[in-house]
């Protein structure tokens, strides 16, 4: 399936419900408390997480990720390395 198929082509802007979030261990969790929803991911997840505000769309979310961010290991295009 094509991206622009499945919506994600650029303008589409996500959202997610009212989370918390906490750290242990290295790990990133964030928890929606009005429904069983939750994940944990490293820093690099979070920081997308956060990004993802109502306001922007999925391509700015894709361009931020490229760019880099040494605080939590995006070195540009996604990578770690």
């Amino acid at each position: 399936m094509k991206t622009a198929e499945a919506g994600l082509d650029g303008p589409a802007v996500l959202h997610k419900p009212g989370t918390f979030s906490f750290q242990r261990d290295g790990l990133h969790f964030v928890m929606d408390p009005e429904s069983p929803n939750w994940a944990a991911t490293d820093a690099r997840g979070a920081r997308l997480l956060e990004w993802v505000d109502g306001r922007r769309g999925f391509g700015e979310l894709v361009r931020l990720y490229g760019e880099p961010h040494p605080e939590v290991g995006i070195i540009g295009g996604g990578s770690t390395e």
